[in-house]
């Protein structure tokens, strides 16, 4: 059978994003860097800066669910291609089968999806469709979901993972169909990662990758929903995430310059990773890394592990400088003990960046004010702001009533702060004076880096890229 995996769907750039969203929404988008209209984000940036053009790149963004699906699936009678970011134009030769992922999409996936839908119908191809973004189309579009359901000549996977039904899905594709939807509640499995790429196509031998160790979190912040996502927290045996970092760097033919630890909170277990650590260290990996860490967890121990491994940068959710804030939202953070730890982990040469949530329950000037002292204080070299996006679930709807949160039209308010006043609570943190980088609020650190590092960036060098970006939007925010 000749397979082919589309590991992700949609446009790859920044541009698409900013496209997909109404004119009216598109609340700081201006403090991005333009070119003839266009927002760039850091990458596009420093190519520009280079001489070079904003371009479909599937390399800018790597999904390893295709590569860990071709290895599970791989077979003597299985012929395997995995695409990692799909091009309009893809022509889908001496294809059996497409099994599309829609865990990791970009912007207008949708419209993509039906378009290469009606492509593969008048090809005759089978498709299989899973992942995160099909589920909820199941869930909250019933008519959107009916017009790919007619174009889908195979079936539709409604689950958070689906890889427990995968070969028996495959197996009975050539037979008659009679229910194409399939619903199953099945935990992500964490114990057949396979990250090899032996068999994988030279096209995803990219210098950076992504690497998950766990899934689920033991913490319970008031405006995440990750632990009700997964819900429990799984860790991956350390031999086996062992077994993968030698396997990623020893079958990848370019050699990997960065891999990013893509858990949620890479520290909940510190022995475990300094061991993990003192593992990367003693093999001599020529790759720097990077991760998550829980602000809450972290030693001295920890630090020294991390610095010692090769360790890029590291990203903090410290989310307000308010205590009353830390309360409301579950995070509870020792402030005055984690602005010591981030010159801790800044004298032991680690690049910090800090994650931001402005507009939660409680915001007030005050709140802001408390942000922009501990930023000061702290030292950050980076930060990222996030605006608060109002999702109501079990755990957080006493805080909605508490603070009487109500919707006005498209927009939204509480009691201390309405969404106007988080774009210009986030507005006056972007033009603080700090020595601080601040990340335009739509762009992550974790999408930009480590393409930076596979450009044979030193640590130095791409922290001066990132300054320089917001110094250039600065600039160019205050020009007439």
């Amino acid at each position: 059978m000749r397979i082919c995996i589309v590991s992700s769907i949609g446009e790859q750039t920044c541009q698409g994003i900013y496209l997909e969203i109404q004119p009216g929404s598109r609340d700081l988008w201006d403090l991005a860097v333009f070119d003839n209209g266009q927002p760039l984000d850091v990458v596009d940036f420093y190519q520009k800066e280079m001489g070079g053009a904003v371009r479909f790149n599937p390399d800018r963004h790597i999904y390893t669910n295709g590569i860990l699906l071709a290895n599970r699936l791989r077979s003597v009678t299985h012929d395997i291609t995995v695409v990692n970011s799909l091009a309009d134009d893809y022509p889908f030769d001496d294809t059996d089968v497409v099994i599309i992922s829609t865990n990791y999409v970009t912007a207008r996936w949708e419209n993509h999806l039906i378009n290469m839908l009606i492509k593969l119908k008048k090809k005759g191809i089978k498709c299989i469709i899973g992942g995160i973004g099909i589920k909820k189309i199941c869930e909250k579009n019933k008519k959107r979901f009916g017009k790919i359901y007619e174009l889908v000549d195979g079936y539709i996977i409604i689950s958070d993972n689906g890889l427990s039904v995968m070969n028996e899905t495959l197996n009975r594709l050539f037979f008659p169909i009679e229910n194409k939807v399939i619903e199953i509640e099945d935990d992500y499995d964490l114990r057949y990662m396979d990250y090899s790429l032996e068999h994988i196509g030279n096209t995803l031998h990219s210098k950076h990758t992504a690497l998950i160790t766990q899934t689920g979190c033991v913490y319970d912040c008031m405006f995440c929903c990750y632990k009700e996502k997964y819900k429990k927290h799984t860790l991956m045996d350390i031999n086996e995430v062992k077994k993968a970092l030698i396997e990623l760097n020893k079958t990848n033919i370019h050699g990997l310059s960065h891999i990013r630890f893509a858990d949620e909170s890479f520290n909940i277990d510190n022995s475990r990773v300094i061991d993990l650590c003192n593992f990367i260290r003693e093999q001599k990996f020529p790759f720097r890394w990077s991760c998550f860490l829980r602000a809450n967890n972290i030693t001295d121990d920890l630090i020294g592990a991390l610095s010692s491994s090769g360790c890029d940068f590291v990203s903090i959710g410290v989310e307000s400088g308010s205590e009353l804030l830390q309360r409301l939202m579950n995070k509870n953070i020792d402030l005055p003990k984690l602005k010591h730890e981030i010159t801790k982990l800044r004298d032991a040469g680690i690049v910090v960046n800090i994650s931001l949530l402005i507009g939660f329950f409680g915001e007030t000037e005050t709140t802001i004010q408390q942000t922009k002292d501990f930023i000061i204080e702290s030292q950050v070299d980076l930060a990222k702001i996030n605006l608060w996006s109002p999702a109501q679930n079990e755990k957080n709807r006493a805080l909605f009533d508490e603070y009487a949160f109500h919707r006005v039209g498209r927009t939204w308010r509480h009691q201390t702060a309405s969404e106007q006043d988080a774009v210009r609570y986030v507005r006056s943190l972007y033009f603080m004076d700090s020595d601080t980088a601040f990340i335009p609020p739509w762009c992550s650190i974790f999408d930009q880096w480590p393409v930076l590092s596979s450009y044979d960036l030193s640590q130095r060098e791409i922290l001066e890229v990132f300054r320089k970006y917001y110094r250039v939007s600065k600039m160019s925010y205050q020009q007439p």
